[in-house]
């Protein structure tokens, strides 16, 4: 059988058959980036149907982040007449000056899969100042993905691109107060497509004064990428941490939120008594409701455990009774 070959970018107007555009998987270098756990993308749509000598691919889709180099796979049998032209027949650029490289390709969207919880789980509060959950067990809070929903594992600090910037934000009750300074995350970067924090946990920090009660607080995450189009970027972001309501939203609210953040303290009660029986004190837990109602008893909190030491008065006014239990049971003194 005979084949003819086009060059000088001429159009071999009698060609007709289905041609396959795929990835080239031949070799690691075929992909950007590759090695160290880089991950190979797969081409979808690729299938062309060529008449006349031409076809448009309308459909194709690549499923990770990155280049890669496109492969021209003809039919294994030309016309039906059992030719494999897979050996025979090469698709080109129409101009030397291009190569098969396609890309970069950047991700479609962000997901959020972090999840915050109250630390007192049973009273579903969490004081000012102390640790909550801000992901699962993998330390993960959003995720790069392709238009398929799927995780782009190439979108990572260690590739050379540079990625996403994720920020947090919170507000209570989205009442257009900006509550994000007193959040404080730890560090994390971008692995395998994952944001990951290194400690899983956040806190919203205590005021020298009292503040709140936040018993809505929702808590957001948002990322920074201008390679990414989508808008929102974080997909569903459903927050404006500095606005009632509003209608522009970059930060999606995690899973789990709102939390019931509460400035709280301790008190012991003032307590007299015999001096020669031990006195009982109570003692109890309260968070600041707010400045028209103060500080309230909060029954809520069955979680908070408490460690009482004493200091020794080095001094006293001796004109006030000092009493001290020395624990002997021949009585007190």
């Amino acid at each position: 059988t005979s084949l003819a070959t086009t060059i000088a970018a001429g159009l071999a107007s009698h060609y007709a058959d289905t041609v396959t555009l795929t990835a080239n998987p031949s070799a690691a270098s075929n992909f950007v980036p590759n090695g160290g756990g880089a991950a190979q993308g797969t081409v979808s749509g690729g299938s062309v149907k060529v008449t006349s000598g031409s076809g448009t691919a309308s459909a194709l889709q690549y499923s990770e982040v990155g280049s890669f180099t496109l492969k021209a796979v003809p039919s294994t049998s030309y016309l039906n007449s059992g030719v494999d032209l897979a050996n025979r027949a090469v698709v080109f650029a129409d101009n030397a000056s291009l190569t098969s490289w396609v890309g970069r390709f950047v991700p479609h969207h962000f997901t959020a899969v972090g999840a915050v919880s109250n630390a007192c789980v049973g009273g579903v509060f969490t004081y000012m100042g102390q640790p909550f959950a801000l992901s699962s067990s993998d330390k993960k809070v959003v995720e790069a993905r392709n238009a398929q929903d799927v995780l782009t594992q190439n979108y990572a600090t260690t590739f050379g691109y540079a990625p996403g910037i994720v920020g947090f934000a919170a507000e209570n009750a989205d009442d257009g107060v900006n509550l994000s300074s007193c959040l404080s995350i730890g560090s994390g970067s971008w692995v395998a497509g994952a944001y990951t924090l290194s400690s899983g946990n956040g806190s919203f920090s205590r005021a020298t004064t009292p503040d709140g009660a936040f018993d809505s607080l929702d808590i957001g995450v948002s990322v920074a990428d201008a390679d990414v189009p989508a808008l929102p970027k974080v997909y569903g972001a459903d927050m404006d941490p500095a606005a009632v309501g509003g209608t522009s939203f970059a930060y999606k609210k995690l899973t789990g939120s709102p939390l019931k953040m509460r400035y709280g303290r301790v008190r012991l009660l003032n307590a007299n008594g015999s001096n020669l029986l031990d006195l009982s004190m109570a003692m109890r837990a309260e968070y600041w409701q707010s400045p028209a109602v103060g500080w309230q008893v909060h029954a809520a909190d069955q979680c908070s455990e408490a460690t009482l030491s004493f200091t020794p008065i080095a001094s006293f006014d001796a004109s006030k009774t000092c009493v001290w239990d020395t624990g002997s049971a021949s009585g007190n003194s």
